[in-house]
């Protein structure tokens, strides 16, 4: 049995005669028949094309003989059971499909040899450099990619993209930055703010303040300019400079407040995150009251071995609660009021401590006040960029321009 009678289709049929050898033998004259077979002494089966059945059964009701078909092989008897189950076919076309264009596309993208740039952010830049999930193999370009992407991503060095089956792997190479070295600026330590001056220390440079000295806000207080008699040194000051000083303050508390209180109702919502499509299962916006909590989770889909798909599982959680308004009281509001105006002045400060306090409290409509002056000793001193006159000379004796640091 060859592979043209397989392709097109042969059957197996069972001959009942009185004489099956005659008729058999008639049929033989014109028709190929294979793996003959006796069944009993007056039946025989036997293979044949499904295109000489016709004939077979004109020789065999010329003798007045029974033919009866067995089975059906070949590709039409195998397109009948296919086209009997639809679903079935359905699901093998899409099959053969998938068979064809995955290997041709990329499926995940992995990136190795990055250390402090994040993953995330590579696959990010990938995807604008046209390596994404199910990109084309044949459209990436290693040269081009590469050049896109140290362009969006100067942090880089080196980059370059290879692919294996279905799978792209991204290979960077960071850019390495020397440590920065303590720098030698020229400059000089002014005030940042108005003060008395209390203590000061000069590492380097000329103090031009002194202890119990008023000074202003912008006031050289260690200058990067040292007299040396022959010559001027100039250098980068340094040193530290306290002071008293005083800070106007003022804050505002309400008398009422409104927060969220007990939990009444949750609500979830699903969706889909496809690449950066979000795709929802739900027709309205979600928040559904105006005191909604809305929390988010993302799930990623992962296949067995830890390959990330670029599918992900939104949760979305609302959780509806009712106003509560609350009355802060007197002593409440001005401890809050000291502890605001406190954290305000010592964040905002160096080394600051706090002397003294002369602090008013007082009530308006909707609102505890509170006004008043804070005390304290912090160090005022700022570097700043220097500005010199023509002949001033370097620590390696080269001259400083006017203007220059």
């Amino acid at each position: 049995m060859d592979l043209w009678w397989k392709a097109a289709g042969y059957c197996r049929v069972r001959l009942t005669s009185a004489d099956p050898m005659r008729t058999l033998r008639m049929i033989c004259q014109e028709i190929r028949l294979e793996q003959i077979e006796w069944e009993s002494g007056l039946a025989i089966s036997f293979c044949c094309a499904s295109g000489d059945l016709k004939v077979i059964r004109q020789v065999v009701q010329r003798q007045g003989d029974r033919l009866e078909v067995i089975q059906k092989f070949g590709l039409p008897q195998l397109w009948k059971v296919f086209a009997s189950m639809p679903i079935v076919t359905l699901f093998l076309a899409v099959l053969l499909g998938l068979s064809l264009w995955i290997p041709s596309r990329i499926l995940f993208v992995q990136i190795e040899g990055n250390q402090k740039i994040p993953t995330d952010l590579i696959l990010e830049s990938a995807q604008e450099c046209g390596v994404y999930f199910g990109a084309s193999r044949k459209a990436l370009r290693s040269e081009q990619i590469k050049n896109k992407l140290l362009h969006l991503l100067p942090e880089l060095s080196w980059a370059g993209v290879n692919t294996e089956g279905c799978v792209a792997t991204i290979t960077v190479r960071e850019r390495q930055i020397q440590p920065d070295q303590k720098s030698r600026t020229k400059g000089d330590i002014v005030a940042s703010k108005n003060g008395i001056v209390t203590s000061f220390t000069a590492y380097s440079g000329t103090p031009l303040c002194e202890v119990g000295q008023a000074v202003q806000q912008g006031e050289i207080l260690i200058s990067g300019v040292s007299d040396l008699g022959i010559r001027t040194r100039v250098t980068a000051a340094e040193g530290e400079v306290f002071a008293d000083t005083v800070n106007r303050v003022s804050a505002v508390f309400p008398k009422k407040s409104v927060h969220k209180g007990e939990t009444e109702k949750v609500i979830r919502r699903f969706g889909l995150l496809v690449g950066k499509k979000h795709i929802k299962f739900y027709s309205d916006s979600g928040i559904l009251y105006p005191s909604c909590g809305k929390m988010k989770k993302i799930i990623p889909l992962e296949l067995p071995g830890g390959w990330k798909l670029p599918i992900s599982l939104v949760i979305e959680t609302y959780q509806k609660a009712q106003w509560v308004v609350t009355q802060c009281s007197q002593w409440d509001a001005e401890e809050r009021l000291l502890q605001c105006l406190r954290r305000q002045i010592t964040d905002h400060a160096v080394a600051a401590e706090i002397q003294q306090e002369q602090l008013v409290f007082s009530q308006e409509e909707n609102v505890f006040r509170m006004d008043g002056k804070i005390g304290c000793r912090e160090m005022i001193g700022r570097t700043t960029d220097g500005v010199y006159l023509e002949g001033d000379t370097n620590d390696d004796g080269s001259s400083c321009e006017r203007g220059t640091s």
